[in-house]
């Protein structure tokens, strides 16, 4: 968990020593350099290892140990990304797992990197093995798993796979193909769609299904629910210009939309959505509201959306708002132009500063000197955005009958710190609950979108969660849609799920699905979305190389890593996964064995490449001389390029593992010059 934390911390780095450092002694030879350099470069030329060795050993001990690794590591030895791809590279035990269990280093891979990790792995794998990734992971998965009819796993895997935009894209469409809409799942996915994928899903929407998203949920849904889902799935700015349009054209003006369109935005906000109505309408938002307005109410709405920020004299502005409403008659000119051209944070401070000076607030003042729209217009910037939101939701909810035209305006692309600010104002200002009110004034499809937009997306997704697996069935693909959906704020998701349930969630899917297809599920449900692991695609590409091609890469790694690393690799694999690798890479050749006839030739090759050549000295000894005859040509092979520096050790083993010694053993199958040789 805590090298998945680190990309070039210290950590980080010693899990990179360790992949070069092969025999675990704690430095790096000269050979451990150059086996590690070639399988991250390919070729590499004794110049250019000279050059290496001369960075991180300067006194030419032949060993680098790990403050000069990191120095030279650092100072851009080799781009971050090889050295995340030596954290694989290196890692023999990790890949022999990745190898053996294939299935569960495919889940791991896709569960734990980022979306955008995902979708670079899949250019890095064509970009070095030449080779789809996406389309070997649909093989793999397409193997059976649990169900016999049931393709789940591939379906899941696939969804992994895919760009944000592609899932976003298929998902809605999903909720809206065939026969009937599904209007919770849909309400779901535009009520949540991240602001950052829209243009993208709209491009990739109408290219892939040709016709429009808001011309296919236009055709799908009706009255105030079908607004709710139109005005959210535009862009803030868009929905916000065709408000203001509708509001305008046509016979007479609504006023209130107006109102509350403008007051509740701040001078950023304006300024988007005059340049879009002017991109949308062709038209001057500020001539067309100068067209449809009058008197003081028109010069407050044009003032603000004019307005820039600009310094001003706090306790001169005050004094100046004051003497505007002073004595006989108001200067109404003067207000708007003091209060109108504030941005909100400077009427916060206008607010508290001029009942410091004068002991009444400003609202209560202007309200007393003022009435009608423009009195609306006045409070509502007096309000600030946020206060004025929730007084306009509660003007549309209270009475007889619902503003279902307001109440939308107001509750549609609220982001998640506005919807928590909006619930808690509502409850300061009115005593009142904001979700028992909407509930209480709404129904069906309608109140479930307007719940939906002041609530937080995690939220949203574990109900639909729950919805895919409650019941009779499982509805499968929506399961899948909404658990990738939600893989980037898993965390969150899993505790609404909870509150809402009384339930883990991985204890729920457990119960829905099986095989590996429920294994992806619960290795998405446990991911820790708050984690921010930053790891190169490079390194998650090799791993899934490793599970894709896993007996071919198996026997390149105990054919290429060197006997100590093999060695190692086996020690770290038993502390690390609780298992003996002889024992894994035995049952892994049995898979194939019906591939191989009768013999088991193969299988003693992948064993015997996890021996010692110490080890394999003595068996490939013994071996020659034990049973009837002696295979002379094999003996004399392994004696006469027996290297020195193992003699005392292969004889030592000889002696402990059939208690004799090799001299003795020789002696007795050999004879005349030719025993002199051997013994000798």
């Amino acid at each position: 968990r805590a090298v998945l934390d680190a990309a070039s911390t210290e950590l980080a780095r010693k899990m990179q020593f360790q992949a070069f450092d092969l025999d675990g002694n704690n430095s790096i030879s000269r050979g451990e350099m150059e086996y590690m350099l070639t399988q991250l470069k390919g070729d590499v030329s004794s110049e250019e290892l000279d050059e290496v060795m001369g960075m991180c050993d300067p006194a030419h001990t032949g060993n680098i140990p790990f403050g000069s690794f990191a120095s030279w590591a650092d100072n851009g030895g080799l781009p971050e990304e090889m050295f995340h791809h030596a954290e694989v590279l290196g890692n023999m035990a990790q890949r022999c797992n990745d190898c053996l269990k294939e299935e569960h280093c495919l889940i791991e891979v896709l569960t734990v990197a980022h979306h955008d990790v995902c979708q670079a792995m899949l250019g890095k794998h064509q970009e070095l093995f030449a080779d789809d990734l996406k389309e070997s992971i649909v093989k793999k998965s397409s193997e059976q798993d649990g169900w016999i009819f049931s393709n789940n796993w591939k379906t899941a895997m696939k969804a992994l796979l895919e760009s944000e935009v592609d899932l976003w894209t298929r998902a809605l469409n999903d909720a809206m193909r065939g026969f009937g809409t599904d209007e919770n799942t849909l309400t779901a996915l535009v009520c949540t769609m991240p602001a950052r994928l829209r243009e993208s899903i709209f491009l990739r929407y109408e290219e892939r299904y040709n016709t429009t998203l808001l011309d296919h949920i236009e055709s799908e849904t009706s009255f105030s629910y079908k607004k709710v889902l139109l005005y959210q799935t535009q862009a803030p700015e868009r929905c916000k210009a065709r408000i203001l349009n509708e509001a305008m054209v046509g016979l007479g003006t609504s006023e209130d939309q107006l109102i509350r369109v403008i007051t509740q935005c701040d001078l950023g906000e304006r300024r988007d959505i005059k340049e879009c109505y002017q991109r949308c309408y062709d038209r001057d938002l500020v001539d067309h509201v100068r067209s449809e307005t009058s008197g003081d109410f028109q010069k407050a709405l044009l003032c603000l959306l004019t307005a820039e920020e600009a310094p001003f004299d706090l306790d001169g502005d005050c004094a100046a708002m004051k003497a505007a409403m002073d004595g006989w008659g108001t200067d109404e000119a003067a207000l708007i132009s003091l209060i109108c051209s504030k941005t909100p944070k400077q009427m916060v401070d206008v607010n508290t500063r001029f009942e410091e000076l004068y002991g009444k607030s400003l609202l209560e003042r202007v309200k007393s000197e003022t009435s009608g729209n423009f009195q609306a217009t006045m409070l509502g910037t007096i309000r600030g955005p946020m206060k004025e939101l929730a007084h306009s939701v509660r003007y549309c909810i209270k009475g007889w009958g619902t503003d279902d035209r307001g109440l939308i305006t107001c509750l549609v692309h609220l982001p998640d710190f506005k919807k928590a600010a909006l619930i808690k104002e509502y409850q300061q200002e009115f005593g009142r609950d904001l979700i028992s009110d909407i509930k209480g004034d709404t129904s069906g499809d309608y109140q479930n979108a307007l719940l939906s937009l002041v609530r937080p997306a995690p939220e949203i997704w574990a109900e639909a969660l729950e919805g895919a697996m409650k019941g009779v069935g499982t509805s499968d693909e929506l399961l899948i849609n909404f658990m990738v959906i939600a893989k980037d704020e898993m965390a969150e998701v899993r505790r609404a799920f909870y509150k809402k349930t009384g339930k883990g969630l991985v204890d729920w899917i457990e119960g829905e699905c099986s095989g590996d297809y429920k294994n992806t599920l619960v290795a998405l449900s446990c991911r820790n979305s708050e984690d921010d692991i930053d790891l190169k695609p490079l390194y998650w590409t090799q791993r899934c190389r490793d599970a894709l091609t896993d007996v071919d890469s198996l026997k390149d790694i105990l054919v290429s890593f060197p006997s100590v690393a093999i060695k190692r690799g086996t020690e770290v694999f038993h502390q690390v996964y609780g298992r003996d690798l002889r024992t894994e890479i035995e049952a892994k050749c049995g898979e194939h064995s019906p591939f191989f006839g009768f013999s088991n030739y193969w299988k003693k090759a992948m064993l015997s490449l996890l021996d010692m050549p110490v080890e394999r000295y003595v068996k490939g000894l013994n071996d020659a001389m034990k049973c009837w005859g002696t295979d002379e040509f094999t003996l004399t092979g392994l004696v006469c390029t027996m290297p020195e520096n193992l003699y005392e050790d292969i004889r030592n083993l000889y002696q402990e593992k059939y208690g004799r010694t090799l001299i003795d053993h020789i002696e007795c199958e050999t004879s005349f010059c030719y025993k002199k040789v051997l013994v000798s």
